[in-house]
């Protein structure tokens, strides 16, 4: 996924759906040896806040309408300072999606599902978080991976999809044939 999120290829592919449009690429990796936080939805949904609102600021108004009402109300960061919760951040990140894909293209890329931290429910929750995103607006478009776990390829089985071993293995059979090889002739010599 990090090759994909780096490769130009993508852009230009994604310049070519956005047809003249802008183009809004976020990206996420979970990851299990990690915080808690990436390896949960939360921080998933903070990161792609953030990671938007860092680059678009004046939509923070829009997407949290209470908050910013007691920070103009109350000042000192009094409407930031409240708890956050995932229902809380889903909505704000669905809102957000809505704001951008008014006038842009936007992409999603997520990496490493089978890393996120949660049981059959949350996991479900995960999913039902992704597939109503991408019913929200023709102009979203997501890659997301995991290792080929039965609730993510039963999930995502009706769209598009690859499998990067089907890719990659006849390249690993000649690197470890190669690699083999010299070892083997190393030893003999």
């Amino acid at each position: 996924m990090k090759m994909i999120s780096d490769d130009n290829r993508k852009i230009n592919h994604l310049g070519t759906w956005a047809a003249g449009e802008g183009l809004f690429v976020s990206r996420f990796y979970f990851w299990c040896s990690g915080t808690e936080m990436q390896m949960s939805q939360e921080g998933l949904l903070r990161t792609l806040l953030y990671e938007a609102l860092e680059l678009l600021p004046h939509l923070a108004p829009i997407i949290f309408p209470h908050r910013m009402e007691n920070f103009v109300v109350f000042g000192n960061g009094v409407g930031f300072e409240a708890p956050w919760d995932v229902a809380e951040l889903m909505e704000a990140y669905q809102q957000l999606v809505l704001e951008i894909t008014k006038s842009n293209r936007m992409f999603l890329l997520i990496d490493g599902l089978d890393e996120f931290k949660g049981d059959n429910s949350e996991q479900t929750k995960l999913i039902d978080f992704l597939h109503g995103l991408l019913s929200l607006s023709s102009n979203i478009k997501a890659c997301v991976s995991s290792r080929p776990w039965n609730i993510f390829a039963d999930a995502f089985h009706t769209r598009p999809s690859l499998r990067v071993e089907d890719l990659t293995s006849p390249g690993s059979w000649v690197y470890a044939h190669r690699a083999f090889s010299t070892l083997f002739q190393a030893t003999r010599a």
